[in-house]
């Protein structure tokens, strides 16, 4: 399994796929654009989803902003969960609570 396999080089590609040929494995990536390879299953975002994933990684405290700017950011980065979660670090960072404050985050 190779995660972000679109950011191998063309030759490693070759490489990759030529090995496993030859040893009788499969091979299973992950990509963020076709890399000549079947599809298998296909993600889709939602703004849930970005919600979902912020709660969790909270594990139960109140980030410093709101549903509405996680709702924001995921609607200005057309769906694009990985740049929504920079964004919202980098808001986390800028705003968090003094620290000892554990408040509970509900979306």
């Amino acid at each position: 399994m190779v995660d972000g396999y679109e950011q191998l080089s063309r030759w490693s590609r070759w490489r990759l796929k030529r090995l496993c040929r030859r040893r009788g494995c499969g091979l299973l990536v992950t990509a963020h654009a076709s890399v000549g390879l079947p599809q298998l299953y296909r993600t889709t975002p939602t703004r849930h989803l970005a919600e979902t994933i912020v709660g969790r990684l909270m594990a139960g405290r109140t980030p410093p902003f709101s549903v509405a700017e996680v709702t924001e950011c995921f609607v200005r980065h057309g769906g694009n969960l990985r740049e929504v979660l920079f964004d919202l670090y980098d808001l986390y960072e800028r705003q968090r609570p003094a620290a000892g404050q554990n408040l509970t985050y509900t979306s």
